[in-house]
């Protein structure tokens, strides 16, 4: 299932995401962002919640994922409907989260009753968000990326991306475990049930416009340039989307193992 986080809240507030598949990261306001996360249904407490965007319903509808949201407005609602997808969400589904008054947050977190992970879980699993397995063929005979961008790789274990404005997020190679840790807010960030926020592989999607306002998923429309960090190292790359269901295609990073956790960031060129 798909949900929407809210970022931005005190060290702990944040629950579920040490078990999520992927999680997407853009922004919302000028200033902060907001998270898309995909994981299994199986998952009992999640958030902070927050309200839902056409950009989730937009990723979920890529993921074939339901939708687990705080509240949401009618265009999402169609736009999943269309795709015979379910939003979840206490004001238009009753009982479909309940407030869980143990934990603090800047928005009350939620627990997600067994009637409706049930029913999510009906559904077939979603697509991860990987590198595409056909990186390889999509590479010229000088080594450069199909847009021109060359595909070097370099050592590198911490790497800072600009999110939205001034708001930055750190990611640092912790070589025992295999993963970076994400720093925001100039704390280590980690999950209220004390989980260190963590990711296999993180990519990072650069977006250029000039439009006077940070990049929305809408924007992920044609190619544009990469990078991916995966195991202390940091490689350029390019991404390609056809259309506004469907996920983008990072090419020039190699495949994603299966049960990786992926972290992307949509951001405005140049974010890392």
């Amino acid at each position: 299932m798909a949900l929407t986080v809210a970022t931005g809240g005190p060290p702990g507030s944040l629950v579920g995401l040490d078990r999520a598949r992927v999680v997407v990261e853009y922004p919302i306001a000028a200033d902060h962002t907001g998270l898309l996360v995909l994981l299994d249904s199986d998952a009992k407490v999640l958030g902070p919640l927050r309200s839902a965007t056409p950009s989730d319903a937009a990723l979920a509808i890529g993921f074939t994922a339901d939708l687990v949201t705080a509240r949401t407005t009618g265009a999402v609602v169609e736009h999943l409907a269309q795709a015979d997808l379910s939003v979840f969400e206490e004001h238009t589904v009753r009982g479909a989260l309940v407030r869980d008054p143990a934990r603090r947050a800047p928005f009350n977190l939620y627990v997600v009753p067994e009637a409706v992970r049930a029913a999510v879980g009906q559904r077939d699993p979603g697509v991860p968000w990987s590198p595409d397995t056909a990186a390889a063929e999509a590479q010229s005979e000088d080594g450069r990326s199909g847009d021109g961008r060359s595909g070097e790789v370099r050592a590198q274990d911490e790497v800072t991306v600009q999110v939205a404005g001034d708001a930055v997020v750190t990611w640092t190679w912790e070589p025992n475990e295999s993963h970076w840790l994400r720093t925001a807010g100039g704390q280590l960030e980690q999950s209220a049930t004390g989980a260190r926020i963590a990711a296999d592989i993180v990519l990072v999607l650069e977006v250029r416009s000039d439009l006077d306002r940070p990049p929305a998923i809408a924007d992920l429309v044609g190619s544009g340039t990469a990078q991916v960090l995966r195991n202390g190292q940091v490689s350029d790359a390019s991404w390609q989307r056809s259309g506004t269901t469907d996920l983008p295609t990072v090419r020039g990073s190699g495949d994603a193992p299966a049960g990786t956790t992926t972290w992307v960031h949509v951001c405005a060129f140049p974010c890392a």
